[in-house]
């Protein structure tokens, strides 16, 4: 069942959807942005990004977000989990792609050097280890059944 939507009175439209639509944007959309927190007078007011509309990054304007993206290397999956964390469209595009910490092939080089297996270190790190802390402790030891069991037995 969906939320009745109260709109500003004394109302020209019955309904957010006929507001929407008399405005030109489609009757989703608008229940959408009312969903997400704006008021119903701003969620018909606004236009629709469209995907092929100019964008304006710092000084530079591209043709269409497509251009920006691939201008500053990114994809569209970066953006919107960037925007998710509260960051504007445009200060998204701006920050461009994030450089890594260290070249390919660095964190198997150090493994290696350090005496331990490359999937070691890559498990410590995803879990939150800090890359000098991943590389000095040593790789923990399991024991096979015949030395546990000479163990317990005293030998």
């Amino acid at each position: 069942m969906t939320k009745r939507i109260r709109l500003p009175h004394p109302p020209e439209h019955r309904s957010l959807n006929a507001a929407a639509r008399a405005a030109g944007i489609d009757g989703a959309t608008a229940a959408g942005r009312v969903h997400r927190g704006w008021t119903p007078e701003h969620a018909v007011s606004t236009p629709p990004i469209s995907p092929e509309r100019p964008v304006k990054v710092g000084d530079r304007v591209f043709a269409s977000r497509a251009e920006a993206l691939a201008a500053a290397g990114l994809v569209e999956s970066t953006i919107r989990a960037r925007m998710a964390r509260g960051i504007s469209r445009a200060d998204a595009l701006a920050m461009g792609k994030r450089p890594s910490g260290r070249p390919p092939g660095a964190i198997r080089e150090a493994a290696l050097a350090a005496g331990l297996h490359p999937s070691v270190v890559w498990g410590r790190l995803r879990i939150g280890w800090s890359l000098p802390r991943a590389l000095s402790v040593a790789p923990k030891r399991y024991r096979t059944r015949r030395q546990a069991a000479a163990i317990t037995e005293g030998r």
